[in-house]
C-alpha cells in the first residue's frame, strides 16, 4: 500500500518504487523519479506514466475522508451522551448544594457553589477536547477524571466538617466516572466503581439509577 513520506519542503507519495507525487496541501502539484533506487529524483513532465499512482492517492483520499467522517459522527454521539449524563449528575449536585442552610453554614455553601460551578467549567473543558479528532477519548477521559478528583479533593476538607460530605464526595467522582465508563464501552456494565452506602447517599443512588436507564 502507498505511504506518504515527509520532505523538507514537500511531501511525497510513492510505493517504494521509482516513482513518486510531490503533494502540497493534499493536491498533487508534481511528479519525480529515479532510474535506480540510490539516484537522486528528478523531475518528469510526464504526468501519464504516473497514472497508476495517482489513482491509488486518489482512492487513499477518499479512505481518509470517509474514516474522518466516521470518526465525527462517533465522537458525535460520545458527546451527546456524555453530557446529557454528567449534566443530570451535575443537576442532582446542584439541588443538594441549594438545600444548604445559609445562616448556618455559610462557608459550607459557599465552597459547594464554586465546586458545582468548578466542575461545569471542566464538562465544559472535556466536551471540547472531547470533540477534538487529534485527542485520543482514553486521555481525554482520564484528564477530565483526574480534574473532577482535584476539585472534589480540594473542596471535601470543609464540606466534610461542616456537612458530613465525605462518603457522598466519593461516590460523586466514581458516579462521573462510571458515566463516562458507560459511554466508552458501548452499554456494558457501568457501575465498575462500587459506591460506599450512607443514608447521604440518596442523591447518586438516583443518579446511579439513572445511568442503568
Amino acid at each position: 500500500m502507498p505511504v506518504p513520506s515527509t520532505g523538507q519542503e514537500a511531501q511525497y507519495y510513492h510505493t517504494g518504487g521509482n516513482k513518486r507525487l510531490v503533494i502540497q496541501s493534499n493536491q498533487i502539484v508534481g511528479y519525480e523519479y529515479r532510474d535506480n533506487p540510490s539516484d537522486a529524483w528528478k523531475k518528469s513532465g510526464d504526468p501519464s506514466r504516473y497514472n497508476n499512482l495517482i489513482q491509488l492517492f486518489k482512492q487513499n483520499q477518499i479512505s481518509s475522508e470517509g474514516r474522518y467522517q466516521h470518526e465525527q459522527q462517533r465522537r458525535k454521539g460520545f458527546i451527546s451522551s456524555k453530557e446529557n449524563k454528567i449534566n443530570s449528575i451535575l443537576d442532582d449536585l446542584a439541588q443538594k448544594v441549594g438545600g444548604i442552610d445559609q445562616h448556618y453554614f455559610k462557608e459550607a455553601k459557599d465552597t459547594a457553589k464554586q465546586l458545582l460551578n468548578a466542575l461545569h467549567g471542566a464538562k465544559s473543558n472535556y466536551l471540547t477536547n472531547l470533540n477534538n479528532l487529534d485527542m485520543n477519548i482514553e486521555n481525554v477521559n482520564e484528564d477530565f477524571e483526574n480534574t473532577c478528583k482535584s476539585l472534589i479533593d480540594e473542596a471535601r476538607p470543609i464540606l466534610e466538617r461542616d456537612l458530613g460530605w465525605g462518603t457522598y464526595l466519593t461516590n460523586l467522582l466514581k458516579t462521573i466516572t462510571n458515566a463516562i465508563i458507560y459511554v466508552v464501552t458501548f452499554g456494558q456494565v457501568n457501575n465498575f466503581f462500587k459506591q460506599e452506602q450512607a443514608e447521604s447517599m440518596k442523591t447518586v443512588e438516583e443518579v446511579e439509577q439513572k445511568l442503568k436507564l
